[in-house]
């Protein structure tokens, strides 16, 4: 029987063992140094793709570089995971719990984190913001038609994802703002 190919693109710290990790900023002997919009594999090459909470570290006119190549090296057949975090609930959070006169630290900090990425270096920004109504129409433009999207609330049990392969799964966790997991078929 033939190993599957699946690559962990965006790995940064995640690296995944049955993996290629690929990231372009935190490179190790464990990943292959490549940027995600120009990927050093051919067509057709990978059975899973996994890119977890990577989109919105990149200008959203490069997002539709990235499912370009997801959709060139996906298999027929073939399914990616691509996870965004939902920017609707992120706003409506910080709205609900950044007072707009008093200042608190952790609270600032933990929302503006969501928000605008920790910032510890140029992989580590957060530059696009999805939601469910963009995520149909790039992915439509794309002509990635197959595919469907999760919605996984915050606050529930990180090991509620297990049916993904490669997402992290630890049972004391939770999501901390919604997520958007788009299951995608080649």
């Amino acid at each position: 029987m033939k190993r599957k190919i699946k690559l962990n693109l965006g790995c940064g710290n995640n690296i995944i063992d049955g993996f290629i990790n690929v990231d372009l900023f935190v490179t190790s002997d464990k990943t292959v140094k490549a940027d995600i919009k120009d990927l050093p594999f051919d067509k057709n090459y990978a059975d899973y793709i996994l890119c977890d909470n990577v989109l919105e570290h990149l200008p959203s006119s490069e997002v539709p570089d990235v499912l370009y190549e997801i959709k060139r090296v996906l298999k027929p057949g073939g399914q990616a995971i691509v996870v965004v975090p939902d920017f609707h609930d992120i706003a409506k959070q910080w709205l609900d719990n950044v007072d707009p006169v008093k200042f608190d630290w952790t609270t600032w900090k933990f929302f503006s984190d969501i928000i605008f990425g920790n910032q510890v270096h140029d992989g580590e920004y957060h530059k696009a913001a999805f939601y469910p109504g963009y995520i149909a129409f790039i992915m439509h433009m794309v002509g990635l038609h197959k595919f469907e999207l999760v919605i996984v609330p915050r606050g529930i049990s990180v090991g509620c994802l297990k049916e993904f392969e490669g997402m992290y799964h630890d049972e004391k966790s939770v999501v901390r703002n919604t997520m958007i997991i788009i299951k995608i078929t080649k």
